[in-house]
């Protein structure tokens, strides 16, 4: 269902941001269909970037290579961070996380990491 409504945005978008805050957890075929709009996606031209992105997801991610593919930086745990990066590859000027964003995800922690919440 999906992939169908992507078919059906009339024009490419630059960047794609998947919003997974409610993915607790990806099996292989999760994964497998991800990898698939992936590389679609960037055969049109799109940046897909994963926005609250929870530590099961991250972990089958990287076990399955498809962190790498994807690239850590297009793997954010908040949507802020998210829309930084779309605009870092628009090459439009960064805005600072509002001081009232929180979390969306329990692997943010102030100690670092993929998503992890800059000081």
């Amino acid at each position: 269902m999906f992939k169908d409504r992507l078919n059906r945005i009339a024009g490419k978008p630059k960047v794609l941001i998947l919003r997974m805050r409610h993915v607790p957890a990806i099996d292989s075929t999760g994964l497998h269909a991800l990898r698939d709009l992936v590389r679609r996606s960037r055969r049109e031209g799109t940046l897909v970037v994963l926005a609250d992105v929870h530590s099961q997801p991250v972990v089958a991610l990287e076990r399955s290579g498809f962190l790498y593919e994807i690239g850590e930086e297009n793997v954010t745990g908040n949507i802020d961070d998210a829309l930084n990066r779309a605009r870092e590859h628009l090459g439009l000027p960064l805005v600072p996380r509002p001081g009232f964003a929180t979390p969306t995800v329990a692997r943010e922690t102030p100690a670092g990491g993929v998503g992890a919440i800059p000081e």
